[in-house]
Protein backbone atom coordinates (compact mmCIF):
# COMPACT_ATOMS: atom_id res chain seq x y z
CA UNK A 1 0.00 0.00 0.00
CA UNK A 2 1.36 3.22 -0.95
CA UNK A 3 1.76 5.98 1.63
CA UNK A 4 -0.12 9.21 2.04
CA UNK A 5 1.89 12.49 1.82
CA UNK A 6 1.65 15.26 3.90
CA UNK A 7 1.94 18.68 2.38
CA UNK A 8 1.63 21.83 3.74
CA UNK A 9 1.95 25.74 2.79
CA UNK A 10 3.40 28.47 4.62
CA UNK A 11 3.30 31.97 3.41
CA UNK A 12 3.09 30.95 -0.16
CA UNK A 13 7.09 31.03 0.71
CA UNK A 14 8.09 27.57 1.50
CA UNK A 15 6.18 23.92 1.30
CA UNK A 16 6.89 20.81 3.29
CA UNK A 17 6.17 17.86 2.27
CA UNK A 18 6.39 14.39 4.52
CA UNK A 19 6.11 11.29 3.02
CA UNK A 20 7.61 7.66 4.38
CA UNK A 21 9.39 9.85 6.83
CA UNK A 22 11.15 12.19 4.48
CA UNK A 23 10.26 15.96 4.76
CA UNK A 24 11.01 17.75 1.70
CA UNK A 25 11.26 21.52 2.42
CA UNK A 26 11.11 23.48 -0.39
CA UNK A 27 11.81 27.52 -1.04
CA UNK A 28 8.96 28.63 -2.87
CA UNK A 29 9.86 31.50 -4.28
CA UNK A 30 11.39 30.81 -7.91
CA UNK A 31 10.90 34.09 -9.73
CA UNK A 32 12.84 36.19 -7.09
CA UNK A 33 15.30 32.96 -6.91
CA UNK A 34 14.15 32.27 -3.70
CA UNK A 35 15.31 35.16 -1.82
CA UNK A 36 14.38 36.41 1.86
CA UNK A 37 11.52 38.96 2.12
CA UNK A 38 9.63 38.88 5.42
CA UNK A 39 7.46 36.53 4.73
CA UNK A 40 9.91 34.28 3.68
CA UNK A 41 11.77 34.70 7.18
CA UNK A 42 8.53 33.68 8.82
CA UNK A 43 7.26 30.60 6.72
CA UNK A 44 11.20 29.37 7.04
CA UNK A 45 11.36 29.55 10.73
CA UNK A 46 7.74 28.48 11.05
CA UNK A 47 8.27 25.39 8.97
CA UNK A 48 11.31 24.32 10.89
CA UNK A 49 10.06 24.74 14.02
CA UNK A 50 7.15 22.38 13.06
CA UNK A 51 9.75 19.86 12.17
CA UNK A 52 11.46 19.87 15.74
CA UNK A 53 8.26 18.97 17.28
CA UNK A 54 7.69 16.16 14.42
CA UNK A 55 8.35 12.61 15.62
CA UNK A 56 7.23 11.39 12.32
CA UNK A 57 9.92 12.73 10.20
CA UNK A 58 13.60 10.52 10.16
CA UNK A 59 15.05 12.82 7.24
CA UNK A 60 14.65 16.52 6.39
CA UNK A 61 15.63 18.17 2.56
CA UNK A 62 15.85 21.81 2.30
CA UNK A 63 16.00 22.76 -1.01
CA UNK A 64 14.91 25.65 -3.42
CA UNK A 65 12.26 25.34 -6.35
CA UNK A 66 13.86 26.76 -9.49
CA UNK A 67 17.44 27.63 -10.76
CA UNK A 68 18.65 28.77 -7.37
CA UNK A 69 19.03 27.77 -3.94
CA UNK A 70 18.38 31.31 -2.15
CA UNK A 71 19.95 34.50 -3.47
CA UNK A 72 19.99 36.26 -0.22
CA UNK A 73 17.76 39.14 0.66
CA UNK A 74 15.37 40.79 -0.94
CA UNK A 75 16.05 44.36 -0.68
CA UNK A 76 13.39 46.04 -2.88
CA UNK A 77 10.96 44.00 -0.45
CA UNK A 78 12.58 45.37 2.59
CA UNK A 79 13.41 48.87 0.75
CA UNK A 80 9.61 49.32 0.08
CA UNK A 81 8.48 48.57 3.31
CA UNK A 82 11.08 51.55 4.59
CA UNK A 83 9.52 54.05 1.54
CA UNK A 84 5.77 52.97 2.65
CA UNK A 85 6.83 53.34 6.49
CA UNK A 86 5.47 50.09 7.17
CA UNK A 87 1.50 50.54 8.45
CA UNK A 88 0.01 48.38 11.36
CA UNK A 89 -1.04 45.96 8.41
CA UNK A 90 2.01 46.42 6.51
CA UNK A 91 5.24 43.77 5.90
CA UNK A 92 7.61 45.37 8.92
CA UNK A 93 4.63 44.90 11.07
CA UNK A 94 4.27 41.34 10.20
CA UNK A 95 7.68 40.42 10.26
CA UNK A 96 7.52 42.06 13.72
CA UNK A 97 4.74 40.17 14.91
CA UNK A 98 6.52 37.11 13.77
CA UNK A 99 9.50 37.45 15.99
CA UNK A 100 7.43 38.27 18.82
CA UNK A 101 5.08 35.47 18.10
CA UNK A 102 8.62 32.75 18.01
CA UNK A 103 9.69 34.45 20.79
CA UNK A 104 6.68 33.79 22.84
CA UNK A 105 6.75 30.16 22.65
CA UNK A 106 10.33 29.56 23.28
CA UNK A 107 12.38 28.63 25.79
CA UNK A 108 14.19 30.95 28.10
CA UNK A 109 17.84 31.39 26.59
CA UNK A 110 16.40 30.57 22.87
CA UNK A 111 16.98 32.10 19.79
CA UNK A 112 14.36 34.85 19.57
CA UNK A 113 15.84 36.86 16.44
CA UNK A 114 14.00 35.75 13.38
CA UNK A 115 16.44 36.08 11.25
CA UNK A 116 19.32 33.98 13.25
CA UNK A 117 15.81 31.15 13.56
CA UNK A 118 15.82 30.51 10.03
CA UNK A 119 19.31 29.03 9.76
CA UNK A 120 19.91 27.73 13.53
CA UNK A 121 16.36 25.34 13.47
CA UNK A 122 17.89 22.99 11.23
CA UNK A 123 20.38 22.40 14.08
CA UNK A 124 17.92 22.16 16.45
CA UNK A 125 16.04 19.36 14.12
CA UNK A 126 17.03 15.71 16.31
CA UNK A 127 17.03 14.09 12.35
CA UNK A 128 19.23 14.80 9.45
CA UNK A 129 19.17 17.54 7.57
CA UNK A 130 20.80 17.48 4.28
CA UNK A 131 20.58 20.85 1.96
CA UNK A 132 20.39 20.33 -1.57
CA UNK A 133 22.19 23.58 -3.41
CA UNK A 134 22.07 25.03 -7.14
CA UNK A 135 22.48 27.70 -8.45
CA UNK A 136 23.18 30.51 -5.96
CA UNK A 137 23.39 30.26 -1.95
CA UNK A 138 24.48 33.48 -1.59
CA UNK A 139 24.37 36.25 1.64
CA UNK A 140 21.56 34.47 4.01
CA UNK A 141 21.09 31.96 1.10
CA UNK A 142 24.39 30.52 2.20
CA UNK A 143 24.48 30.83 5.90
CA UNK A 144 20.76 28.77 5.52
CA UNK A 145 22.61 26.16 4.17
CA UNK A 146 25.28 26.28 6.84
CA UNK A 147 22.27 25.73 9.07
CA UNK A 148 22.00 22.24 7.85
CA UNK A 149 24.05 18.97 8.88
CA UNK A 150 25.12 18.12 4.58
CA UNK A 151 25.29 19.99 2.14
CA UNK A 152 25.27 18.92 -1.10
CA UNK A 153 25.74 20.78 -4.57
CA UNK A 154 26.31 20.94 -8.07
CA UNK A 155 29.67 21.83 -8.43
CA UNK A 156 28.98 25.40 -10.36
CA UNK A 157 27.21 26.60 -7.54
CA UNK A 158 27.55 29.97 -6.15
CA UNK A 159 28.25 30.41 -2.73
CA UNK A 160 29.54 33.28 -0.94
CA UNK A 161 29.06 35.21 2.57
CA UNK A 162 28.00 38.54 0.37
CA UNK A 163 26.97 40.75 3.46
CA UNK A 164 30.23 42.73 3.76
CA UNK A 165 29.54 43.65 0.18
CA UNK A 166 26.40 45.55 1.15
CA UNK A 167 27.78 46.87 4.27
CA UNK A 168 26.03 44.71 6.17
CA UNK A 169 27.02 41.81 8.94
CA UNK A 170 26.56 37.98 8.48
CA UNK A 171 24.70 38.11 11.74
CA UNK A 172 22.39 34.95 11.09
CA UNK A 173 24.22 31.97 13.01
CA UNK A 174 26.05 31.37 9.53
CA UNK A 175 29.61 32.63 10.60
CA UNK A 176 29.41 30.37 13.77
CA UNK A 177 28.52 27.20 11.68
CA UNK A 178 31.04 28.33 9.44
CA UNK A 179 33.85 28.24 12.15
CA UNK A 180 32.92 24.92 12.67
CA UNK A 181 34.01 23.73 9.62
CA UNK A 182 36.82 24.94 8.08
CA UNK A 183 40.16 27.03 9.73
CA UNK A 184 39.61 30.30 11.57
CA UNK A 185 41.70 31.85 7.82
CA UNK A 186 39.31 30.51 5.81
CA UNK A 187 36.37 31.18 7.62
CA UNK A 188 37.80 35.40 8.01
CA UNK A 189 38.68 35.73 4.37
CA UNK A 190 34.96 34.44 3.17
CA UNK A 191 33.75 36.86 5.58
CA UNK A 192 35.93 39.68 5.17
CA UNK A 193 36.32 39.41 1.28
CA UNK A 194 32.41 38.59 0.58
CA UNK A 195 34.18 37.56 -2.67
CA UNK A 196 31.93 34.04 -4.91
CA UNK A 197 33.30 30.40 -4.62
CA UNK A 198 32.37 27.34 -6.81
CA UNK A 199 30.43 24.16 -5.35
CA UNK A 200 33.47 22.62 -6.16
CA UNK A 201 35.85 25.14 -4.22
CA UNK A 202 33.63 25.01 -1.31
CA UNK A 203 33.59 20.89 -1.37
CA UNK A 204 37.71 21.72 -1.34
CA UNK A 205 37.35 24.33 1.68
CA UNK A 206 35.54 21.54 3.72
CA UNK A 207 32.07 24.19 3.43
Amino acid sequence: MASNTEIKNYNDRVSVAIKDGIADVRLDRADKRNALDPAMFDAIAKAGKDLVTNREVRAVVLSGNGNSFCAGLDFASFQSMADSGASGTGAGEQKNAGVQENAGSMQPGAITHLAQQICWVWQEVPVPVVAALQGHALGGGMQLALGADIRIAHAETQFAMREVHWGLIPDMTGTLMLSRLVRDDVAKDLVFSARIISGAEAHQLGV
